[in-house]
């Protein structure tokens, strides 16, 4: 045991990301001491801060590379990355207290948005990520919204009462975790009936325009993915 404290406290000293787990096994045979295993993984911070989207970057920031990805992307655009990434969401998915997992281009890590309305205190929050051992840098940070009100947005949406001919006009719509509203797409033709709706929702609700074919009564959405080349994911549940 006093190796083994002796070690972990090295790599701490070296380390001061990273969280160092040791399981330990006892021969009674010889009395010999071996490790089962050997967990590395990131500590998980706190950021007290709401976050409601990543600070603006360099103009270069969006420069497309070679491989496809945007300069922006460069520190996660490696495979082990995405692995893990999904891992995570996977794992995280249907939690009460996420609403999802953002990137933060600037900072360079992962935000594990925490529900404003959560029953957990975001120390708690972490402690529970740590104990999947992340091997990406994440942090936990609380979202500017409440799942509530990302669950009545979508509610309204999807009702298409808020507008006489809402049911004429064609809504494809996908949530933005990280700025915490739901990014709508609408048909020029339908003008007033997205108005109506931003009037209705505010800052919940992002509307574009473009020329999409007009389809009544349809309204599409992919809750699980961002398509910001994997930069985000929300709990089907929270939204």
């Amino acid at each position: 045991m006093p190796v083994s404290q002796s070690l972990r406290d090295r790599l701490a000293e070296g380390c001061r990301d990273l969280v160092v787990r040791f399981e330990l096994s006892t021969s009674s045979s010889a009395g010999a001491v071996s490790f089962d295993r050997l967990a590395l993984g990131y500590h998980v911070p706190v950021v007290a801060s709401p976050f409601c989207g990543a600070p603006p970057l360099s103009p270069d920031a969006e420069d497309e590379l070679p491989n496809g990805y945007l300069r922006r992307h460069t520190w996660r655009s490696g495979a082990y990355v995405q692995i893990e990434l999904a891992r995570l969401q996977e794992a995280l998915e249907g939690d009460p207290q996420i609403l999802g997992i953002t990137a933060d281009d600037a900072a360079q890590h992962f935000i594990a948005l925490v529900d404003r309305g959560a029953t957990q205190d975001l120390s708690t929050v972490a402690e529970r990520l740590e104990l999947l051992q992340p091997t990406i840098p994440l942090v936990v940070r609380p979202s500017c919204r409440s799942g509530g009100e990302l669950r009545r947005a979508l509610e309204v949406i999807q009702r298409g009462e808020f507008h006489p001919r809402a049911a004429e006009v064609e809504l494809l719509y996908s949530l933005d975790v990280a700025k915490g509203r739901y990014d709508v797409l609408a048909d020029r033709a339908g003008a007033d009936v997205a108005r109506t709706l931003q009037t209705e929702l505010g800052p919940l609700v992002r509307i574009e325009y473009r020329q999409v074919p007009v389809e009544p009564a349809r309204r599409t959405s992919d809750p699980v993915r961002s398509p910001e080349l994997d930069a985000a994911w929300a709990r089907p549940s929270g939204i």
